[in-house]
């Protein structure tokens, strides 16, 4: 029961961290020059582009 809850208490700020990055750079995006939007329109959740620093 205590692992449970410990994994509670690490996974609720990271979850809410994530929400805040995802936000934030939507609002980045919002504001962008149209051609800086056009170039990232392409990346998303499925995109095969490799993760930064990835091999």
């Amino acid at each position: 029961m205590e692992i449970a809850r410990m994994y509670t208490l690490a996974k609720d700020p990271a979850v809410k961290a994530r929400i805040q990055a995802i936000n934030q750079l939507k609002a980045v995006l919002i504001r962008a020059d149209p051609q800086l939007r056009e170039e990232l329109a392409g990346l998303g959740k499925n995109s095969s582009a490799p993760a930064q620093g990835a091999p």
